[in-house]
Formats: structure tokens, C-alpha cells, sequence
């Protein structure tokens, strides 16, 4: 017996293919892996630019605006307050950036075999997701430095367990936007 696909055109916007999502695994993992291998494969430093440009972007963020224009942080480190943003930022814009444009990059791919249309931009969200990893581990880092090795008043929140919920709607809103 043959498996067949049956693609409708009256479907709801919400309606999500889980089972063609989970049979076309193998397909989105090694999507992410190009994603992610394929990024700075041909730079000098390869990798290391995902830990450089946002520390770099946050270094010249506390500068301008915590130095030059001189906006307060209410009390908080200018330089752990620009890296929290910074890091649920670049991970939203290159969702969005990505997502946007996967589906005519994927184009020639679609004409050839069937698989269901949300596995490009789902590897483009994973593949976000894996840099958004390493660029939170880099900002509990420094985010440790300054609460045990500073005087600075910071204390954690319980609001650090709606993480997860802020980075699913980041996504989501990406996905269905």
C-alpha cells in the first residue's frame, strides 16, 4: 500500500502538519546543520562570530548610549542592559530575516520532491535557536560576573522563567507572521 499525500487548499492558518513535520525530521535536522555550518564557513574566524558580534554590538551600544547620550538603566550595569536585549533581539531578527526569504531560496527544492512547507523556515528558527544557546550562555556569564563579582545591585526575578514562553512567541510570531 502506497502512503499518499492529499494537499487541500481550504485549510486553517493555525492547522500544522505534526505528523509530516515528525516523518521529515532527518530533512530539517540536516537543514539546520547547513544552516549553521554554512554561516561563517568561509570567515577567518568561523564560529567565533557568533559570540563576537553581539558582544561587539553591545560594547558600542553601552558606549553611544551609556557614555556619549548618557540614557539611564535604572541602577542596572549599561553593559549587561544592552546585552539582554541584545540577545532576544538577534535572535527575533534573524528569524525573521531568515523566515522570510526561505521560502524562495527553498524554490527549487519545492518543484522537485514533496515535503511539508514548514520544514525550511522551522530549521531557520532551530538553527536561530542554536545561536540564541550560545549567545545566552555567553550573557549568564558576564550576567554571573556582575552578581557575585560587582558591587551592582542586581538581583534575579522569577520573571526568568517566562524565558522560554518569550522565546516560543518570538518564533511563533515569526512562523505565522
Amino acid at each position: 500500500m502506497t502512503n499518499r499525500t492529499i494537499i487541500k487548499a481550504n485549510q486553517s492558518w493555525f492547522h500544522i502538519p505534526w505528523h509530516e513535520i515528525w516523518e521529515y525530521r532527518d530533512l530539517l535536522w540536516n537543514l539546520v546543520r547547513r544552516d549553521l555550518t554554512a554561516i561563517y564557513k568561509q570567515s577567518i574566524l568561523g564560529p567565533l562570530w557568533f559570540v563576537l558580534v553581539p558582544l561587539a554590538t553591545t560594547i558600542v551600544f553601552t558606549v553611544i548610549f551609556g557614555k556619549v547620550a548618557k540614557i539611564s538603566t535604572d541602577g542596572l550595569p549599561p553593559f549587561l542592559f544592552y546585552m539582554t536585549s541584545m540577545v532576544l533581539w538577534n535572535y527575533f531578527q534573524g528569524c525573521m530575516n531568515g523566515v522570510s526569504n526561505s521560502l524562495i531560496a527553498n524554490a527549487g527544492v519545492f518543484s522537485k520532491v514533496y515535503f511539508t512547507r514548514l520544514i525550511p523556515p522551522l530549521s531557520l528558527i532551530f538553527s536561530n535557536l542554536a545561536q540564541f544557546v550560545l549567545n545566552l550562555i555567553m550573557f549568564l556569564g558576564f550576567y554571573s560576573y556582575f552578581l557575585f563579582f560587582t558591587s551592582s545591585n542586581i538581583q534575579p526575578s522569577w520573571w526568568i522563567l517566562m524565558l522560554p514562553v518569550l522565546i516560543f512567541h518570538c518564533a511563533a510570531v515569526v512562523e505565522w507572521a
